[in-house]
């Protein structure tokens, strides 16, 4: 188990959770600084202190390219998942639809309807439009109502307001748990800490209410007001628990906070003592968020030197990772160990190991453990076929991928296009790019920018310039608009290989586009052009030298002489 690295050293901890009670409402303050002072352990890095980018996606889906072999995957659909099935948007899934939700007696789609005007109505007005909509609130109405409107914020805290007044209505946990997790999305805590303190006068805040401000400070990217709300939990007379802390752990790693996250849990080490559980979260984070072996590798050993031993998911976690980082033998070795330490493979690390034999162009021992995966019980998804199909074709094997591409297509599964890109990528001549095309329109999988550009790329360099100008024209059928890569491709193709009008309209393309030229290509243009007009004169004066002998031929009755001189009239 051990993995000789280097340890990081801890950086101090200087800013006590106490210090920061601003963000919470002033009815509030008052017992998150008390409760700060009976339990002063949680303590934040400095640097949490300092300006957090802002991302567009909450819940970082990482994704990664090999550099030499061009193969796209992604780290959320192959990594292991979080332990204890931890999400973050559970409070707004859409569900299955309900029979009352089409009863046009409710009005539920009246409200939908004219939830577009409600931003610019007053709200006076906006709750006499809901009113004449006819409907008629009830807790699972209103929920159904709120995940819809999502999306608006400002409209779903209005039609939340508005069916809270309504007579022989309340709202229950479930209710105020949806409304609280969009205007986190929104950003609108101020709005979520309201709704908590009317469901704390009602003795209605429980555990899962925190969880979900927790959950929504990580994703906005304040992990200081994270686990302040964790720490408020004693206000509330609601005792933290391990998977408490576990769920306060997930937020930060999945949103990026893994450092603070990792010295959280020795930091507070006396009330939680450090197990395997909170270690596998901080891997999950080292691994799949940031994919960093460095810091995968430290840990690894420090969990060695602490006698924290590692369970079937952290071996899984960390195959993964090595996996990604291409890491071929940190892979085999951890895969090798993790048998003999009597723990289960499961298929996202048998996946993990062909992709690693893929790169290093281990076919045999490829194909070896892809049937081992059907003698241990699994079966083989998608992304088993992938890697494995990349490997056939970019072993210049490809009779074998296709009958391995016809298996996958006969167990159910859809080729994604990264399948059939690894086809293109090592086709060897221009037929087998005609039968990838039909091949990928039967089995419902559309082409795409990149794989134009791919087919038309082989076509150029097999000098096949009639194909590569039909996929060109077949661009436009699919509304694929060609940029100036693909334009400078055919241009100088058409150049090259003697298509002089091919290459006028292609040129001429590019001109109506607004790509930017290169000076050279210019001047090839002009010079063709000056001298297509001076072989166009020529033409024209010897046909017009052509007509006007014939002329004085017909006309005067002479010709030539054999000799040259002037010509004689012709003797009757």
């Amino acid at each position: 188990m051990a993995m000789h690295f280097a340890k990081r050293p801890f950086t101090s901890f200087i800013s006590i959770i106490s210090r920061f009670p601003s963000f919470i409402p002033p009815a509030f303050q008052f017992h998150i600084i008390s409760s700060a002072q009976l339990n002063p352990q949680f303590s934040l890095h400095t640097k949490l202190t300092h300006n957090i980018p802002s991302f567009t996606n909450a819940h970082y889906n990482h994704s990664w390219v090999s550099s030499d072999t061009g193969l796209t995957c992604h780290g959320d659909a192959e990594g292991a998942d979080l332990p204890g099935g931890y999400t973050s948007d559970e409070h707004i899934h859409e569900s299955d639809e309900d029979p009352e939700v089409s009863n046009e007696g409710s009005g539920f789609n009246k409200v939908l309807s004219i939830t577009k005007d409600l931003h610019s109505l007053p709200i006076e007005e906006a709750r006499t439009a809901l009113d004449d909509c006819g409907f008629i609130p009830s807790p699972n109405l209103v929920q159904k109502l709120l995940r819809r409107l999502q999306y608006d914020g400002k409209a779903a805290f209005r039609v939340f307001q508005w069916a809270g007044s309504q007579p022989d209505y309340s709202h229950t946990v479930s209710v105020y748990h949806t409304m609280i997790s969009i205007l986190g999305v929104h950003r609108k805590f101020d709005k979520g800490w309201g709704l908590i303190r009317k469901m704390h006068e009602r003795a209605m805040v429980n555990r899962q209410t925190l969880m979900i401000m927790i959950k929504r400070y990580a994703a906005a990217h304040d992990a200081r007001k994270a686990i302040k709300t964790f720490h408020a939990m004693d206000k509330f007379k609601l005792a933290a628990d391990s998977d408490d802390f576990l769920c306060l752990l997930c937020a930060l790693c999945r949103n990026m906070f893994v450092e603070e996250a990792e010295e959280l849990i020795h930091f507070n080490k006396k009330c939680y003592p450090l197990e395997t559980k909170s270690f596998n979260v901080i891997l999950y984070g080292w691994c799949n968020i940031f994919v960093d072996v460095y810091q995968v590798k430290r840990l690894w050993e420090e969990m060695s030197n602490l006698c924290i031993t590692p369970d079937a998911f952290s071996y899984t976690t960390v195959i993964c990772c090595f996996s990604k980082a291409g890491k071929f033998y940190d892979v085999v070795r951890l895969y090798d160990e993790m048998k003999k330490k009597g723990f289960t493979p499961n298929l996202k690390v048998y996946n993990a190991v062909i992709y690693v034999l893929s790169k290093e162009r281990c076919v045999k021992e490829a194909l070896n453990l892809f049937n081992k995966i059907r003698e241990m019980g699994f079966h083989p998804n998608a992304v088993t076929y992938t890697y494995l199909i990349y490997l056939l074709c970019r072993t210049w094997k490809p009779e074998e991928a296709y009958s391995y591409l016809d298996k996958m297509i006969m167990e159910g599964f859809v080729p994604t296009i990264d399948i059939y890109h690894a086809f293109f990528r090592f086709v060897e001549n221009e037929g087998a790019i005609c039968k990838l095309f039909d091949k990928m329109f039967e089995n419902g999988c559309a082409p795409t920018m990149e794989t134009y550009i791919m087919s038309i790329r082989r076509c150029c360099s097999w000098s096949d310039y009639e194909n590569a100008f039909k996929l060109w024209n077949d661009m436009e059928k699919h509304w694929f608009s060609a940029d100036s890569s693909i334009h400078y491709l055919l241009l100088n193709g058409f150049l090259l290989n003697g298509k002089p009008e091919e290459a006028c309209k292609c040129y001429r393309e590019m001109k109506v586009n607004g790509f930017s030229l290169e000076p050279k290509i210019d001047k090839m243009f002009e010079s063709w052009n000056v001298g297509r007009k001076h072989s166009s004169l020529q033409q024209q004066w010897k046909i017009s030298e052509e007509s006007l002998e014939r002329h004085r031929r017909k006309y005067t009755g002479t010709f030539p002489r054999k000799g040259g001189g002037i010509p004689t009239k012709t003797e009757n």
